[in-house]
């Protein structure tokens, strides 16, 4: 099963190589690893990226912007211009440390036929149970039971470690998701239901479960710095606001197209009813039970 990398990037260049010095260090097997280029300045001309080994740099792709495409069409860039079963689309500020992390992932998807995507850091719900009451609130289409093994404070996240090797869960989070082909091709890579990179993630999760696949979040050892390309450039000048109010704006187009699908929760099953490991789980959309599954032992 091979393996492709995409990582969309903004200028930060040393982020970058930082990044992929990591990858450089944690991975077994190198297939490809594409760079989605939409910095003012050419990734490529950066002197760091000398000092990465030549095993990397051999197997390194990069698709340069002129402008910035944003962070949705770069995904499906990558998804276009990848050769790879399984395609890991990741954060430049999220460093792996996990040995052999290509290996884990291959494994999990060769061991479920059923799973769509895997996820480092998940939530078990997404929609609260008033979710299309009106007035619309962003709080209504809020995460619920986030877990994760990253290297980030859990007081901040607010998240829990995995009780199992793996967990199923609704969505994840967008800094890590290695996606199966065969269910980009299904639903036509990353629905521009928003202008800007919001949603993408919660909306391939949601696509995901709708076409019968699984979502899991892994135990990882990955640290997400968080929020560089956020904080530090200003991406949101183009669509006439503010940054505060382009995230507000993305939220309604996803509500809109939950409708009929939204809450959905992952309800853990527990062996022996112990509250200890997870043994199987419930899928609940829209208040209905989809799916029930028992884990093989």
């Amino acid at each position: 099963m091979k393996l492709s990398i995409v990582i969309p990037i903004m200028n930060q260049h040393q982020l970058t190589v930082d990044c992929l010095y990591n990858i450089q260090k944690t991975i077994n097997e190198i297939n490809e690893i594409i760079i989605i280029d939409n910095s003012d300045n050419d990734f490529l001309s950066f002197s760091e990226i000398k000092k990465l080994d030549s095993s990397l740099l051999n197997k390194l792709k990069i698709i340069r912007n002129t402008d910035n495409v944003g962070v949705r069409e770069s995904l499906n860039q990558g998804w276009k211009n990848s050769s790879g079963e399984i395609i890991l689309f990741m954060h430049n500020d999220l460093m792996i440390y996990e040995k052999d992390f290509d290996i884990k992932l291959k494994k999990a998807f060769e061991k479920n036929k059923e799973l769509g995507a895997i996820g480092a850091f998940g939530a078990k719900r997404i929609g609260d149970d008033n979710i299309y009451k009106v007035p619309y609130k962003m709080s209504q289409l809020a995460r619920g039971g986030n877990i994760s093994n990253a290297r980030m404070d859990k007081e901040i996240h607010g998240f829990r470690n995995l009780k199992n090797e793996f967990e199923n869960v609704a969505v994840f989070d967008g800094m890590f998701m290695c996606i199966k082909r065969e269910l980009l091709d299904k639903v036509g890579g990353f629905d521009p239901i928003t202008e800007t990179f919001h949603n993408y993630d919660n909306l391939i999760c949601i696509k995901s479960l709708e076409n019968g696949y699984e979502n899991i979040v892994i135990s990882l050892d990955v640290d997400h710095l968080g929020g560089r390309t956020t904080v530090i450039e200003n991406w949101s000048e183009k669509f006439g606001k503010d940054k505060t109010q382009v995230h507000i704006d993305a939220h309604p187009p996803l509500w809109n197209y939950g409708k009929g699908k939204l809450p959905i929760m992952i309800e853990d099953l527990y062996d022996n009813d112990n509250n200890v490991k997870i043994c199987g789980y419930n899928l609940y959309m829209n208040h209905q039970l989809i799916k029930q599954k028992i884990y093989e032992s």
